[in-house]
């Protein structure tokens, strides 16, 4: 947070390694598809951030406690995809 009390948002890069980090490094091999030249930007299992995505089960999990209301907002369509994760 800045002095004026704002967040400064990362620039995109720093995002994407951001999130491929917490997809992926647990290898050596693997913090080196984190790393720009080695990204693979066509791999569907990275991208797909749909709420059915298996591998979004984790950040759903992580997020589900600090948001307990938040499927009330959405529609029943909605809350049936995320409930089904």
């Amino acid at each position: 947070m800045t002095d004026t009390g704002k967040f400064t948002t990362p620039a995109r890069k720093t995002k994407i390694y951001a999130y491929l980090e917490a997809l992926l490094g647990e290898t050596d091999s693997e913090k080196e598809k984190i790393k720009e030249r080695k990204r693979n930007y066509r791999e569907t299992k990275h991208w797909n951030i749909a709420p059915a995505n298996p591998f979004l089960k984790p950040l759903k999990a992580f997020l589900d406690p600090y948001f307990p209301n938040a499927l009330k907002k959405h529609s029943p369509g909605f809350k049936n995809t995320l409930s089904s994760l």
